[in-house]
């Protein structure tokens, strides 16, 4: 398998990805872009239909729906880049055991919110 192909990891991250979920972050990561150029370009055009005086009002519904999905695409892509919570200034001045324990902390904090969210929205 080529696996340059799926560019959007760094090898000096690798360590901490599955190469398996390749596929699956450079899919989120087009939806990310897909859902922001709809989002941006249905409020471009929610804003010139409104200035021309004939609005077309299922455009509010269709950009929130870009944003709801883009929201939910883009935590998705984060977490799988671990750009999340994440401190990473503080966490890669540190080493040994000390960043272990914080990233360990984030980690946790992030299943954490995860929990909720499926505990929540059920």
């Amino acid at each position: 398998m080529n696996h340059r192909r799926y560019a959007l990891v760094l090898e000096r991250d690798r360590h901490l990805k599955w190469r398996a979920l390749d596929p699956v972050e450079h899919i989120l990561m087009i939806l990310c872009g897909l859902t922001l150029a709809g989002f941006s370009t249905t409020v471009f055009l929610d804003v010139v239909t409104r200035s021309l005086g004939h609005p077309w009002l299922w455009l509010q519904e269709v950009t929130m729906t870009f944003f709801v999905y883009g929201i939910f695409a883009g935590a998705a892509a984060a977490t799988r880049r671990n750009d999340h919570l994440r401190l990473s200034a503080i966490t890669e001045a540190m080493s040994g055991r000390m960043r272990r324990v914080v990233e360990t902390f984030n980690r946790l904090v992030v299943l954490g919110a995860a929990l909720c969210m499926v505990w929540f929205g059920s």
